[in-house]
């Protein structure tokens, strides 16, 4: 099996919260603004840089975490009330022509998505700092 057939069979899943819940989920962005603006803060660092031009543009995560938000109402009979707690979201790493599995594995790094059980589920990291910007990137590239 090459690599392109192995990247169409496999996805990354997320876990949607089990119900809605506006307080989490504005904390979980305002947290990731937090990491974003850390993230274009070390633009000017010569180490920064360096990563990100082995990229082929530079990650955009509050582009990703909107997406993911944006993603979190998947229920067929319900559409605005995705109450169930199976209901996850799929995100196909075949497609490489984005930049979305760069910027969620960065999300990861900084603690925004924690791996539990085969599927990763949101969290609030407790802070974010320019080191752990800077290793986020670091490790991801």
């Amino acid at each position: 099996m090459d690599m392109d057939e192995l990247f169409d069979r496999f996805h990354i899943v997320v876990e949607m919260p089990p119900a809605p819940d506006c307080r989490f989920v504005g904390s979980w962005l305002l947290r990731v603004a937090e990491a974003a603006a850390l993230v274009s803060q070390m633009r000017s660092n010569p180490t920064f840089t360096r990563l990100i031009s082995n990229m082929a543009t530079e990650p955009t995560i509050e582009a990703a975490a909107l997406e993911v938000v944006s993603a979190l109402r998947h229920d067929p009979v319900w559409p605005f009330h995705a109450t169930n707690p199976n209901i996850a979201l799929a995100i196909e790493i075949g497609d490489l022509t984005g930049n979305f599995g760069a910027e969620f594995a960065i999300l990861v790094e900084f603690g925004f998505f924690i791996l539990k059980g085969g599927r990763y589920q949101m969290s609030v990291p407790e802070s974010v700092t320019l080191q752990a910007a800077l290793e986020a990137v670091r490790k991801v590239v």
